[in-house]
């Protein structure tokens, strides 16, 4: 709060209108959604200033994203929060890219840890729409001490205790222990945030 960065509201068709920070908070959102659109707040109208009070410099959730939200939600235009942002002036977190090498492997990240157990990277299933079918059967999917041959549809294609890849409901490449942790490891440390992770085709 109170930081140089800006406020802005962010709207993606069919999917919704978020306010908040320009920090890397909506990173996830514009990368999966390239055609959201993003305006600076920074009409007075859409801040506590309408009420003809001083906007604070470390209280912005209640001077500026509150208002904006109310007003936007109550059908106020969102051409006139302020004005337009190219996507590409937005700040996006860094360990949300993956990348592909020349060799065609996808290197990425773990980027979350769920209740289960399951880590959860930054590749999506959209990197990996150049692989076929068979490709992506046969992938060789590495993470610390996981090793796991072929990216796999559902936790039911597997045996108990097998650690698998798959995309999960968020459309991200995730590693899995089926009826398991796979953050524990098998006689290793504890998986962290951070761990490496890469997808290499066989074929």
């Amino acid at each position: 709060m109170g930081t140089v960065r800006r406020a802005i509201a962010l709207r993606i068709p069919q999917v919704g209108t978020f306010i908040g920070p320009d920090n890397g908070l909506f990173t996830a959102l514009l990368l999966a959604h390239p055609a959201a659109q993003a305006r600076a707040i920074t009409n007075p109208d859409f801040t506590i200033a309408r009420l003809g009070r001083t906007v604070s410099a470390t209280f912005h959730g209640r001077d500026l994203f509150a208002p904006t939200a109310a007003l936007l939600a109550g059908g106020a235009s969102f051409a006139e929060v302020g004005p337009h942002l190219e996507n590409d002036t937005l700040i996006l977190l860094p360990h949300f890219h993956a990348y592909s090498a020349a060799d065609g492997t996808i290197h990425g990240e773990i980027v979350n840890i769920d209740r289960f157990g399951n880590l959860i990277s930054n590749i999506s299933r959209a990197q990996c729409a150049g692989f076929s079918a068979a490709t992506l059967a046969t992938a060789r999917v590495d993470v610390a001490q996981h090793s796991c041959l072929g990216i796999t549809v559902t936790y039911g294609a597997a045996a108990s205790g097998q650690v698998i890849a798959l995309f999960g409901s968020n459309e991200r490449l995730e590693v899995a222990r089926v009826e398991g942790h796979a953050d524990r490891g098998t006689g290793g440390p504890t998986l962290a945030l951070g761990a490496k992770i890469t997808v290499t085709p066989t074929q």
